[in-house]
């Protein structure tokens, strides 16, 4: 929002100063001044800064009659025909309150292709003490509305995910303050403690996800692929004894049939702990949501440049209409099992965030009932080969 204000003060000195030029330059020619021709204005600098302004601008002069628009503002009226209609009607509106000497600003959606938001700021131009015209600004807000909508989900599943924890220790601990039954006593003091731990567990994640996104450097050095895929899947040999689920890895030594060829030296450029935190939570999330007597299998697949670590689970499966969102952070397919597991809805958004940061992407294909793949992608820096 600062850098908008900043952008639209910038816009409006240039606006004053190109109209006050343009109307002491209309004399001799008042009508031959048509919107191709804008750039016959004598500051061909001033027309050059208005011109690559990042939004969208209109002018009118004093009798309302429409003199310029930059390309910009062209742009948002291509598309569909009711996107046109909308932000030729806004305009028009916002000019005529602007000849009227009122300032006015709002936001609309278009519903595209593509899909925008686009804030629409009408004003009077005003030369000394005489209004010389009007003019109206179109930025697109898209990205900044979107950013501004996962900040406060944020903030409202942080405070909800945080709060439910608290609220049962202090339940429990009151509850347990006049509990004399040593029974009752060990039974709140296990709830006590599963609930600190899931606490603890959110709080963990949170910070590594914040220490995943900060813009500091994080040291990348070329890590054998094969070597930490194996140390993750020893990282999760107990969760997979505690839900009687098998776990295997198709990591199998250089030219080994049905494994990666050459595997023992596929390497990628990488923060070790990142991808051991991003391939931990992939796992162990195959883990929690397969049936008992189930498995889990991950398995490398080198391609071209890339290199694919996938993890197979024939589990429960993950819905469609799931399938775009299950990267957000807190968002959970089956919200009772999720809590039932002590998941805290940040993992797979870790997975995103440390695939990104090393240049690669993360893809889920999954059916309900028969399972899913995760699949996180890397570029390879050397084969050995």
């Amino acid at each position: 929002m600062t850098g908008w204000l900043a952008l639209a003060g910038c816009a409006g000195v240039l606006i004053g100063v190109l109209l006050t030029r343009t109307i002491s330059s209309r004399g001799e020619a008042k009508n031959s001044l048509q919107l191709e021709t804008y750039h016959e204005v004598s500051d061909k600098r001033i027309a050059e800064a208005v011109r690559s302004l990042p939004i969208g601008l209109v002018l009118a002069d004093e009798s309302g009659e429409v003199i310029y628009r930059n390309a910009h503002a062209n742009s948002y009226e291509r598309g569909p025909r009711v996107s046109k209609a909308l932000v030729r009607g806004h305009v028009k509106d916002l000019l005529a309150e602007a000849a009227q000497g009122n300032t006015e600003q709002l936001e609309v959606d278009l519903f595209g292709p593509p899909r925008l938001r686009l804030r629409f700021s009408g004003r009077p131009v005003v030369d000394a003490d005489r209004q010389i015209g009007a003019a109206v600004m179109i930025s697109d807000i898209t990205e900044e509305h979107r950013i501004d909508q996962v900040r406060k989900d944020f903030v409202a599943n942080v405070s909800h995910e945080l709060k439910t924890p608290v609220g049962a220790m202090s339940i429990l601990a009151e509850t347990l303050s006049v509990a004399d039954d040593p029974e009752t006593v060990a039974r709140l003091s296990g709830r006590i403690r599963k609930a600190a731990t899931r606490l603890g567990e959110t709080v963990d994640d949170l910070l590594t996800l914040s220490t995943i996104e900060a813009s500091e450097p994080v040291e990348f050095v070329p890590l054998v692929v094969s070597d930490f895929v194996s140390e993750a899947i020893e990282m999760c040999r107990d969760e997979a004894q505690i839900y009687e689920v098998a776990l295997s890895g198709a990591v199998q030594a250089s030219g080994s049939s049905g494994g990666l060829q050459g595997s023992d030296q596929v390497s990628v450029l990488g923060n070790r702990p990142q991808l051991l935190s991003a391939l931990n939570n992939l796992i162990t999330n195959a883990i929690k949501y397969s049936a008992a007597g189930g498995d889990v299998v991950v398995g490398l697949e080198r391609e071209s440049e890339w290199v694919d670590i996938a993890v197979v689970d024939r589990g429960i499966g993950i819905p469609e209409k799931d399938l775009q969102r299950i990267f957000e952070r807190f968002y959970r397919v089956d919200t009772a099992r999720s809590r039932s597991t002590g998941g805290t809805g940040l993992g797979l958004s870790i997975v995103r965030h440390v695939a990104l940061n090393h240049g690669g992407e993360v893809t889920v294909t999954s059916e309900e009932g028969k399972g899913s793949t995760f699949t996180m992608r890397l570029p390879v820096v050397g084969s050995g080969s």
